[in-house]
């Protein structure tokens, strides 16, 4: 898994020499504000941009996991009903075969008379 770095704060760009304040300066100072302040915006509108194709992707792949889970039960659920049928087969065929035939001799009994 990937390490994630912690957000920084982003810093003002310091100058080593202080300037005067002169209306060229203050000028300046409003520009490099509003730069930042531009870039910034378009930062965040790109990451809200990024944030929607990932919501997006996480929707798709829910709806293909459902879908996915939905074909493993029906698939279960089919070769369990089917095991089964052909469990019944076999039972029905063990049963054919285990099945005496009735034979007409099989239930009459020969009486037998003894004399003490």
């Amino acid at each position: 898994m990937s390490r994630q770095i912690p957000p920084k704060r982003s810093q003002k760009k310091i100058s080593t020499m202080p300037r005067k304040e002169t209306p060229s300066s203050i000028a300046l100072d409003n520009y490099k504000l509003t730069m930042e302040e531009a870039r910034l915006q378009q930062e965040l509108k790109n990451i809200e941009y990024r944030r929607q194709q990932i919501l997006n992707r996480l929707e798709e792949l829910t709806t293909e996991i459902e879908n996915v889970q939905e074909k493993i039960i029906r698939k279960s659920l089919n070769s369990t009903t089917q095991m089964a049928a052909q469990k019944t087969i076999k039972l029905q065929a063990l049963k054919q075969e285990i099945k005496p035939e009735k034979s007409p001799t099989l239930f009459q009994f020969k009486t037998m008379d003894i004399d003490y």
